[in-house]
């Protein structure tokens, strides 16, 4: 059963609208090799030394909003408001697809990653659940619309507690967070550049 995805929206914020037309200017003025766009994770990547040290060669954007919902991103990506909610997976992994699709009718040579959604929460929850059934669905829900990037299973430790010393507050990555989230990312990339 296909599920339609939710309309997809801006915020109303005065700072959110300039962030995306400032990133709709630099893409119209950069020949980036690399798009990264998303949420936090994506918003704090070039303040990492991992991104200094081997995404910055490639050319890259990174286009990240904080707090973005999936929706904020599907019209941000269309568009060239939703409160704070979890959808439900199905609901998400709609929108990550349609999100291939206006990628690949844009930018049609281009090879499209997603990376797996890093847990939330020191301890199994709602929205630990919510990631781990995204997660487990992913791939088929991309249908061969774009690549996934699987997670490192070390983020979450023995006990299913999420690992600090990889994400600080349960949440955001540390240093060595980067380090081991993005150095798969950072091999898909360098795989299609060098096959």
């Amino acid at each position: 059963m296909s599920i339609s995805p939710r309309e997809s929206c801006p915020k109303e914020c005065a700072l959110w609208k300039e962030l995306h037309e400032w990133f709709v200017s630099q893409a119209k003025s950069s020949e980036a090799d690399v798009l990264f766009i998303g949420g936090d994770h994506i918003a704090w990547l070039p303040q990492s030394r991992f991104y200094a040290d081997n995404f910055e060669p490639l050319h890259c954007l990174c286009f990240g909003s904080f707090g973005d919902s999936i929706f904020n991103l599907l019209w941000r990506i269309e568009n060239g408001e939703v409160e704070n909610f979890i959808p439900k997976p199905e609901e998400f992994l709609s929108a990550l697809s349609k999100i291939a699709e206006i990628l690949k009718e844009k930018q049609p040579a281009a090879e499209i990653f997603f990376l797996q959604l890093t847990p939330i929460g020191r301890m199994q929850s709602q929205l630990r659940d919510f990631v781990r059934q995204v997660n487990a669905k992913m791939e088929s829900a991309l249908n061969g619309k774009a690549s996934v990037v699987y997670l490192d299973p070390s983020l979450i430790d023995l006990n299913g507690e999420v690992n600090a010393h990889l994400l600080y507050d349960f949440a955001h990555l540390s240093q060595a967070g980067y380090e081991t989230v993005f150095e798969p990312v950072f091999a898909a990339v360098s795989s299609f550049f060098n096959p």
